[in-house]
């Protein structure tokens, strides 16, 4: 596979930390991947009280797509009593959670199991 198109791919695989459901992303989250990060989630998104972690370990790159489903995802979560928490924040995702100020706006913990126990 040509590495232009390595760049672009993202993968998205679902476990559980108790009930509570943990999205680890490998990739580039961006325009073209995030859609299928959406869809990933959407189903969750009208659970009352739902709550996800985000484990992005293998995440390479985040742009506002990225950053807007990550947002989204809390907004709709948190008016619906549920919560997001991020996990193992690979450093190009922890330095731009820093630079855009999310850092103090989302849960962040080392470990999955901690961003679930965060949640509670």
């Amino acid at each position: 596979m040509p590495f232009w198109v390595m760049l672009m791919l993202m993968e998205v695989s679902l476990s559980l930390s108790g009930i509570i459901p943990v999205f680890s992303l490998t990739g580039r989250l961006d325009a073209t991947s995030s859609p299928l990060l959406e869809e990933r989630i959407k189903p969750l998104l009208d659970e009352q009280g739902q709550k996800l972690v985000f484990d992005c370990d293998g995440l390479t790159y985040v742009s506002s797509a990225g950053l807007r489903v990550f947002l989204t995802c809390q907004r709709q979560l948190l008016a619906q009593g549920g919560g997001v928490a991020f996990a193992s924040l690979s450093k190009p995702v922890q330095d731009l959670f820093h630079l855009a100020g999310l850092h103090d706006l989302f849960t962040i913990e080392r470990t999955p199991e901690a961003a679930a126990a965060r949640l509670g």
